[in-house]
């Protein structure tokens, strides 16, 4: 009976696929008065009265919808003023160009609208660099220098000069110059590749005419007859190389001197007449005057002498003082003391007139910055008015010939020729000599070159204190150090005299730049800017006595009057 009635109940619940159909076609209640409520909506309004009239479906929907019309409005209002809006713009872009290319409209469509920049700087640096540098200058300097220089140099000179001067000169290279096609007899150079004329082949230099010739049976002067002939013979390679000089200085010998090296400046002032400076091509050279006459013993030779020197242990039977001949001026410097090679070496070369015995004093010099020393600037300043001179008398010499060729040109014209040969830095130490005029010419670039006269000196002692720096030497026995290689004795100094950097400098430019009256170049210094005749390291050492500080008593210690450098 429960099986029976399951069966009937589930037979009743399930219904055919048609009927299930038509219930699910069939609206609801609540969708029929919805779709009622729609179509009174979509239907015409009546109008209210005895009759009931229908509206037509534009004034229906003016009259159902005024939401509608109101955005409309709102919207064709908004469009309008847009369209002023962008029509005054471009009006405005029109109107408001300027000169350049793009103007006007084609402004607003180019197709980078940036200003270009402007013609003058601003007023005030960017904060940060550009990336490429400017192709022209800027107006004014920067405040503050750029943190390293430049990799290279200008190419040219500025114009106006600096403020301050430079802590150091600038170091200049001096180009060798070639040998000469009409060299002088004697010529000799100091290139070690030159196997001609170079330091190798000196021992095949003529050396006939050599300044030692003043002191041979043929020579000329007071002394004419000190010394034999073979005073000039070459002796640059006939001897060992330990007994050839410039050497390396290095105690040896224990020093035997019983005092100082004394000395006496003598009467000489500083002048043309009286001492005379030269030019040479391998070193700057002090020509002393030598005295009337040689006899020392008659009081007439003695009136008038040069500088002497009393050297110890090397004076002779008639006097103990040797005549100061030449004061030379070498770079860098020919000796070296225990290893160090110094910036320039005076040499003094000294004659005892009795007995023509030949002796050196060597000084080394070395240049710092704050070194500056007036005493040796008087001798510079005297191989300047030296040089200035030939530069003058070259100037001279290019007019005559340029009038012989072109027949109009003055000596004015050739100041600037002058200047070329002559230092811009160094002043012109002349004095004008016109008509009683002494104004300085050097004031006046334009003074034509009429007579002019050195400017007078009052005295020269080359063995002042800045000259001189100390009491304590070396010595051996060695040779000149050019040719002829004369055997002579050297005294070297064992302090270095100071000079300044910009003196050192002066040197070098007096020396390589030099020409002639000729306008020919003079120098033989080498590529190492040098006129230093090589060390000889030699295959042993030669004997060299220390009379050096701490071991060597001066004339004082000993309870002797001191050395005088300058009597009166």
């Amino acid at each position: 009976m429960v099986e029976e009635t399951t069966n009937e109940t589930s037979t009743a619940v399930e219904t055919s696929p048609t009927e299930k159909d038509q219930q699910d076609q069939t609206p609801s209640k609540d969708e029929e008065q919805q779709d009622q409520q729609e179509e009174q909506q979509e239907q015409p309004p009546t109008v209210q009265g005895n009759e009931s009239k229908t509206v037509p479906p534009k004034e229906a929907a003016t009259l159902i919808n005024p939401t509608l019309k109101r955005r409309r409005m709102i919207l064709l209002s908004t469009m309008c003023c847009l369209i002023v809006l962008i029509a005054a713009a471009i009006l405005a872009l029109y109107f408001t160009s300027d000169d350049s290319d793009t103007t006007g409209i084609a402004r607003l469509f180019s197709p980078r609208n940036v200003e270009p920049p402007s013609e003058m700087p601003t007023s005030m640096p960017s904060e940060t660099p550009s990336e490429v540098p400017s192709a022209t200058p800027s107006d004014v300097p920067s405040d503050l220098p750029s943190e390293s220089p430049s990799d290279m140099p200008s190419d040219q000179p500025s114009q106006t000069p600096t403020e301050q001067p430079s802590f150091m000169p600038t170091d200049s290279f001096y180009d060798p110059h070639p040998v000469p096609e009409n060299r002088p007899r004697g010529y000799f150079n100091y290139d070690p590749n030159d196997n001609n004329f170079g330091p190798r082949a000196w021992g095949r230099v003529d050396t006939s005419d050599s300044f030692m010739r003043e002191f041979g049976p043929n020579g000329w002067g007071p002394y004419r007859g000190a010394a034999a002939a073979s005073i000039t013979q070459n002796r640059c390679t006939s001897r060992s190389e330990n007994q050839q000089s410039p050497r390396n200085l290095e105690e040896t010998l224990v020093c035997d001197a019983h005092h100082e090296i004394r000395t006496w400046c003598g009467h000489y002032p500083l002048t043309a007449s009286e001492v005379e400076a030269r030019i040479l091509p391998h070193k700057l050279s002090l020509h002393m005057n030598r005295r009337p006459c040689g006899d020392v013993q008659r009081d007439s030779c003695n009136q008038n002498m040069p500088p002497l020197v009393d050297y110890p242990r090397y004076s002779s039977r008639f006097t103990q003082f040797a005549d100061l001949m030449n004061y030379d001026i070498k770079v860098p410097s020919e000796h070296e003391l225990e290893g160090e090679l110094f910036d320039a070496e005076i040499q003094m070369l000294t004659l005892h007139p009795a007995d023509a015995r030949l002796a050196s004093v060597g000084i080394v010099v070395r240049a710092q910055a704050d070194g500056y020393n007036q005493h040796f600037q008087d001798i510079l300043d005297a191989f300047q008015r030296t040089y200035d001179t030939n530069a003058m008398a070259c100037a001279v010499a290019l007019q005559r010939r340029a009038q012989e060729d072109y027949g109009d040109v003055t000596i004015d014209s050739l100041v600037n020729t002058t200047a070329a040969f002559s230092d811009h830095t160094t002043q012109r130490r002349y004095l004008r000599w016109q008509d009683g005029d002494t104004t300085d010419s050097h004031n006046d670039p334009t003074a034509k070159f009429v007579r002019q006269v050195p400017r007078p000196y009052s005295g020269f002692d080359p063995f002042a204190e800045p000259l001189w720096p100390s009491m304590f030497f070396y010595r051996y026995d060695g040779t000149l150090t050019e040719p002829p290689c004369t055997g002579i004795t050297w005294f070297v100094m064992q302090r270095p005299m100071i000079i300044s950097l910009t003196q050192l400098a002066q040197i070098r430019r007096l020396l390589f730049t030099h020409r002639d009256s000729n306008c020919r170049l003079t120098s033989v210094h080498n590529a190492d800017q040098s006129v230093a005749r090589p060390v000889f390291r030699g295959n042993g050492q030669t004997d060299i006595q220390g009379c050096l500080e701490g071991t060597f008593e001066s004339d004082v210690a000993k309870g002797r009057l001191p050395a005088t450098r300058c009597r009166a």
